[in-house]
């Protein structure tokens, strides 16, 4: 999805709920990677994005965000967009 409020939105959450924790452009943490390089750990679908959100990684300090989020699957969705959109590979 290019939609602009769409990825406006993917932004928005990954800032206040991804970015400013864990999960930062300069990462070097192993369990928290820099999500804008073309290296997923999980999977780099966006089936295999969304199930890591949705469920978390064990051992890690991922936590699953599925239905945890004000617009549940769709801000997932959104997260996903945004993070594919800024890529650097």
């Amino acid at each position: 999805m290019k939609d602009p409020a769409h990825l406006k939105r993917g932004e928005m959450i990954y800032t206040g709920t991804c970015g400013g924790y864990c999960h930062n452009r300069s990462s070097g943490v192993a369990d928290a990677p820099n999500l804008f390089d073309c290296t997923w750990l999980h999977g780099g679908s966006d089936e295999e994005i969304f199930h890591t959100i949705t469920t978390g990684v064990p051992g890690t300090r991922m936590i699953g965000f599925g239905g945890k989020l004000p617009k549940g699957d769709e801000d997932i969705w959104s997260v996903i967009a945004y993070l594919k959109s800024k890529r650097h590979c």
